[in-house]
């Protein structure tokens, strides 16, 4: 960049090289600046005569800085024009992603049949199953309640010779009380449930439990409350992907396919 001096530059030269009559009409006697006024010397500059300038350290020190300026004004400009597209990213909420279950050919009813003995913890898997069921398309649920998990598959088997029921699904809780081993009542309950579903053809499904160790303390309710939801969520699929299977088999057998 030209700085504006006092000095006689090539332009002033010229001017005092005109004759005086052109001076008086409408150009200022003396010397003038490129920009039509006389300035004020303010820095002491030197030009040679191939026409580069020279300056002294004051104007290095007021150049830098202005380019210092420019490029930092560049980089906040591009910060400020990158800034709206990550904070939208950022700020956009999650969409949520819902899976859809396919639906039955035909109404499915299920009967759950819950043991009494520690209700509130087999109940958390009954709430779980209700809910995970309703989002399976299986709405219709009726619940029957047993004294405990001994007396769960009598009931299962008459419910299911009245065929109108495609499911049922039970649920207790065996724990050791001290006096027999309960290994054996859980296994019993189970092989008996087997039975049922083999001569009536309808599917029945386990969540009687029996854990190792269980003592009557409060962290150990919280515990099995929080793994009989699990297990509720796990029989209503267990049950809706059976009855599906059932029903896609039923009438492969019905058309001669299989």
């Amino acid at each position: 960049m030209k700085v504006p001096t006092g000095g006689k530059g090539r332009k002033a030269q010229a001017r005092e090289r005109l004759p005086k009559e052109i001076l008086k009409k409408g150009f200022p006697a003396g010397r003038v600046s490129r920009f039509g006024a006389t300035p004020k010397p303010t820095v002491k500059v030197r030009m040679k005569e191939n026409g580069r300038w020279q300056t002294h350290r004051k104007v290095r020190l007021f150049v830098v800085p202005c380019a210092l300026i420019l490029v930092l004004k560049r980089k906040a400009m591009n910060q400020m024009l990158q800034d709206p597209q990550t904070d939208t990213s950022q700020t956009q909420p999650p969409v949520p992603t819902t899976t859809e279950h396919p639906r039955f050919a035909k109404p499915q009813r299920v009967a759950f049949v819950q043991a009494c003995w520690h209700r509130d913890v087999v109940a958390e898997a009954r709430i779980a199953f209700m809910k995970e069921a309703e989002a399976r398309h299986l709405t219709h649920v009726d619940v029957f309640e047993v004294p405990g998990s001994f007396e769960i598959p009598l009931h299962a088997q008459v419910l299911a010779k009245t065929r109108r029921y495609t499911a049922i699904v039970a649920a207790g809780l065996v724990v050791d009380g001290g006096i027999y081993r309960h290994e054996f009542v859980a296994d019993t309950v189970i092989k008996a449930l087997m039975d049922v579903q083999l001569r009536t053809e309808v599917p029945v499904f386990s969540a009687v439990l029996t854990p190792q160790q269980f003592h009557e303390t409060e962290v150990h309710y919280d515990f099995f409350r929080r793994h009989f939801t699990i297990k509720g969520i796990e029989v209503a699929a267990a049950c809706a992907e059976t009855l599906h299977g059932l029903e896609r088999l039923r009438g492969q057998v019905a058309a001669g396919i299989v």
